[in-house]
C-alpha cells in the first residue's frame, strides 16, 4: 500500500478515493461566504497544479517559529478571528502559505448522496490518513461481501466422500397422449436441475439426470428402473404419473434399495397398502383430490340430488371415483348414483360415454380423465352441451387450460390435482420463488408450469432437502442411502406454492385448491376463479388410517 503521500496517478490513490466517495460527509460553500485564503481571494499560484496533500507539512518563515501538530482547519479559525490589518505577519496571511487549498464539494445528488469532494483545480484531493484507514477497512469489507456473495458460483468445496456427480433417473411420459402431461415435469426437472448446478449444485456436487420416457406400460418401466439402478447406477430415481407404473415400480426399489421419489402418481394404494422404505411420496393422493371435490361441490349446490362418473378401468381412476362417491354419500346420504362409466387409459374417443351421461342427467359428472384423453374429452363434449346444464368436475382439470384454450367453457370446476396452488396462485408478485419459477419457465418453454411441473418441483426440491439435512446431521460428511432417508421422514421444505412435510409413512402432505373455470382474455385461455384453498387435516387422512375408513368419518 502507498503512504498518504502516493502520487495522485497512482492504483492505490484512485481505489481509496472512489471507496470514501459514498461515505465521507460534505457540504457544498458558497464562494461569497469563504474566510480569508478561501477559493475566491486565492491564486493560481497558491492553488497549486499538484494538488494539495491531506495534512500539509509546517514550516519556517520569516515572520516567526512554526507550529507543528496544528490542523489547518484550527488554523483557519483562528486567523477568522484575527482583528484586520495584522499585516504580513498575522496569522491570516501566514495561514494562507500554510493551510492547503480548500476544498468545495460537488452538489449533492438527487437521492440525497454526498457528492465527492474536488479542489479548486478539479481534481479529487488526496484525504486524511485516519479518512484513508477507516476507506480501506470499508474497502476490506466489501470485498469479503462480494466474495460470500459469489461463493456458490465459484464452487465450494464438496462434502467429504462426495461422489463426482450426482446421478438421478428422472421418468415421465414424453410420447403418445399422455407427453402434454409428461413433458412440463421433464421440462421442470431440466430448468431446476441447470439452476442448481449453476448455484453450486448440491452441497457442492452438481447433479445429472438421466431421463426416461414413461410410456410402453408396467413391465417396460420395471425394466427400466432395473437398468437405471444396475446399469446406470443412479443414486436416486425420481418420477411416475401412472399409478400403474409406480405401484409396479416400489416393489422393485425395496429389492434394489434404490432411493424413489414418486412426484405425481396418485393412487392412495401405493402407501397405505404396504410399508416403505426406499419409497416416498411428494404430493397427495387422489383422496384428497375426492373429498376436496365433494366438499367443494356441496358448498355450491347444497341440493345435490344424482351423480355420475366418467373415468379410467385401473387404479388411478378406480380409487378417484370411489373415495368420491364415498365422500358425497358420507356428506349427503340422499344423493344417487344414475352412472358409472370405466374406459380404457387414454381412450381418445368418448362419444358413447357423453352420450350415456347426457341420458342420465346427472346435477354432478365426476372425472378423472387427465393429459391427452382430458383433452380429448372436453373438446368433444362441449359442443354436445355437457357443461351447460350440470356441474362437471375435472380432477386434473387446470392440467390442459393452455391447450384446450377457448373450447374450455366457463363454469366448468378444475383443481391442479389437491395441489396447493397454479401459475396465478399465490401471486407471483409476491411471492419470490413462485416469480422465479413460472418467469423462468414461460421464457424457456413458453408454457406456464401446471401442476404436474409443480409437482416436480417438489419432488425434485425434497430430495435435495433430504440430502442437505443428512449432510448436516452428519457433520459434513456425504450421507448414504439410508442417511437420507432417515433425514426425508419429517422433513418440512419449501415450493414455489408453499411448504410441504413428509410423514413417517413415507406421504407428503399440502394444501389445495380448486375452483370454477373463466374463460380470461390476458391469457388467451381459461383461469381459475372462485378459488377455495384447503387444508390438509381438511382432505387427507391420519398416518395409519386408510381412506376409506377415514372418509367413512367425515363430517
Amino acid at each position: 500500500m502507498r503512504s498518504p503521500g502516493a502520487t495522485r496517478g497512482s492504483w492505490g490513490s484512485r481505489a481509496m478515493a472512489a471507496s470514501t466517495s459514498s461515505v465521507a460527509p460534505s457540504s457544498r460553500r458558497s464562494t461569497s461566504s469563504s474566510p480569508p485564503g478561501g477559493p475566491s481571494t486565492r491564486s493560481a499560484t497558491d492553488r497549486g497544479a499538484a494538488g494539495p496533500s491531506p495534512r500539509p507539512r509546517a514550516r519556517r518563515g520569516s515572520c516567526g517559529r512554526r507550529r507543528s501538530g496544528v490542523h489547518p482547519h484550527q488554523l483557519e479559525q483562528e486567523a477568522a478571528a484575527e482583528p484586520p490589518g495584522a499585516g504580513p505577519c498575522g496569522l491570516a496571511a501566514r495561514t494562507r502559505a500554510r493551510v492547503a487549498p480548500r476544498q468545495r464539494c460537488a452538489p449533492r445528488a438527487a437521492h440525497g448522496r454526498t457528492g465527492r469532494a474536488v479542489s479548486d483545480s478539479g481534481r479529487v484531493p488526496m484525504r486524511h490518513p485516519q479518512t484513508l484507514r477507516v476507506a480501506w477497512g470499508v474497502g476490506l469489507i466489501g470485498i469479503v461481501v462480494a466474495v460470500l456473495a459469489l461463493a456458490p458460483h465459484l464452487g465450494a468445496a464438496p462434502p467429504s466422500g462426495a461422489p463426482a456427480e450426482l446421478k438421478l433417473g428422472f421418468v415421465d411420459f414424453l410420447s403418445g397422449p399422455a407427453a402434454t402431461f409428461g413433458t412440463p415435469g421433464k421440462n421442470t426437472a431440466e430448468w431446476l436441475v441447470e439452476k442448481w448446478n449453476r448455484e453450486g449444485g448440491i452441497r457442492g456436487v452438481k447433479v445429472k439426470l438421466v431421463v426416461v420416457d414413461e410410456s410402453g406400460g408396467p413391465d417396460k418401466q420395471v425394466t427400466e428402473f432395473r437398468r437405471l439402478a444396475l446399469d446406470e447406477k443412479v443414486h436416486a430415481v425420481v418420477g411416475y404419473t401412472s399409478s400403474a407404473n409406480c405401484l409396479a415400480v416400489a416393489p422393485v426399489a425395496e429389492e434394489l434399495r434404490v432411493l424413489t421419489v414418486i412426484h405425481v402418481c396418485g393412487t392412495r394404494r401405493l402407501t397405505e397398502e404396504r410399508q416403505l422404505k426406499y419409497v416416498f411420496r411428494t404430493s397427495n393422493t387422489q383422496t384428497a383430490d375426492s373429498v376436496m371435490a365433494a366438499r367443494y361441490i356441496l358448498a355450491m349446490k347444497p341440493d345435490v340430488k344424482t351423480i355420475a362418473g366418467a373415468n379410467e378401468d385401473y387404479a388411478w381412476g378406480r380409487d378417484s371415483w370411489d373415495d368420491f362417491k364415498a365422500a358425497m354419500l358420507r356428506l349427503k346420504p340422499d344423493v344417487k348414483v344414475v352412472a358409472e362409466l370405466w374406459t380404457k387409459i387414454q381412450a381418445g374417443e368418448y362419444s358413447a360415454e357423453i352420450s350415456r351421461l347426457l341420458a342420465a342427467q346427472p346435477d354432478v359428472v365426476h372425472s378423472s380423465f387427465w393429459g391427452g384423453g382430458l383433452i380429448t374429452f372436453v373438446k368433444q363434449a362441449a359442443p354436445r352441451g355437457l357443461f351447460k346444464t350440470r356441474l362437471v368436475y375435472l380432477s386434473t382439470g387446470e392440467q390442459v387450460l393452455q391447450d384446450v384454450r377457448k373450447e374450455m367453457p366457463d363454469g366448468v370446476i378444475v383443481a391442479p390435482r389437491a395441489t396447493p396452488g397454479y401459475f396465478l396462485h399465490p401471486d407471483p408478485a409476491t411471492n419470490r420463488l413462485q416469480k422465479e419459477y413460472v418467469e423462468g419457465m414461460k421464457s424457456r418453454y413458453g408454457r406456464y408450469p401446471d401442476y404436474p411441473a409443480y409437482r416436480t418441483y417438489n419432488a425434485l426440491a425434497g430430495l435435495r432437502a433430504a440430502y442437505e439435512r443428512a449432510i448436516d446431521q452428519g457433520g459434513g460428511k456425504w450421507p448414504t442411502t439410508e442417511e437420507v432417508i432417515k433425514a426425508f421422514v419429517g422433513l418440512t421444505w419449501e415450493g414455489p406454492l408453499g411448504k410441504l412435510t413428509m410423514r413417517e409413512d413415507h406421504q407428503a402432505i399440502h394444501g389445495a385448491i380448486i375452483g370454477l373455470t373463466k374463460f380470461n382474455p390476458q391469457f388467451g385461455f381459461a383461469t381459475m376463479e372462485r378459488i377455495r384453498e384447503l387444508k390438509p387435516e381438511e382432505i387427507m387422512p391420519p398416518v395409519g388410517m386408510k381412506s376409506p375408513d377415514w372418509i367413512a368419518t367425515l363430517k
